[in-house]
């Protein structure tokens, strides 16, 4: 009688687990190429119009910084060569994180002027973006961008620290022929 009282017990525990493992295990799935990526729940956007969801048919280069990081500030010409290569075809943002204070990117944004032609956002110190995206595609290099394609997924992370390779990524996914599985273009 008492092993069926045990097993009893027992199963009920595991049934009663089942909706919480269902409800807790997207947080410990990691994220990668060919994934939805998370929201954009930055703590503020600085520059441009705020991005709350990405539309689909349209391109996202989402490039993650920070203040003291001197490849991320040496990677912003080119982020606006692309911001501007790609005007309508491609969004082009630049979110601080790693702590950096709110009124810091403020102030360094105001001090870059029109050197930036980006949209900019602050990660701040809630670092959500960071440990949503960041830490969830196990990206530690920084600056690394991610390539949101036409369908509103990941086609592309990036985080060796030079952005200028993705030039010939951004260009495939926006004619419809990069191929995230192969990281190639499409056979024609």
């Amino acid at each position: 009688m008492k092993t069926k009282t045990f097993i009893s017990r027992l199963c009920l525990i595991c049934l009663s687990s089942i909706p919480y493992l269902a409800f807790t295990q997207p947080e410990d799935i990691p994220l990668g190429i060919g994934d939805f990526p998370p929201e954009m729940k930055v703590a503020k956007w600085i520059k441009g119009q705020p991005v709350k969801e990405f539309e689909k048919g349209h391109v996202y280069v989402i490039d993650f910084s920070f203040l003291k990081c001197g490849p991320c500030i040496q990677a912003i010409p080119h982020l606006n060569e692309l911001a501007l290569k790609y005007e309508g075809d491609a969004t082009v943002i630049s979110i601080f994180t790693r702590g950096d204070k709110i009124h810091d990117v403020e102030t360094f944004v105001y001090e870059m002027g029109n050197k930036i032609k980006f949209r900019v956002a602050a990660d701040g110190d809630q670092r959500m973006m960071e440990s949503s995206w960041m830490q969830k595609a196990d990206m530690w290099a920084y600056p690394t961008v991610f390539l949101i394609d036409k369908t509103g997924r990941i086609a592309w992370v990036e985080g060796k620290g030079d952005i200028k390779s993705l030039d010939n990524y951004v260009d495939q996914i926006i004619e419809g022929q990069f191929n995230p599985k192969t990281g190639h273009q499409n056979e024609k």
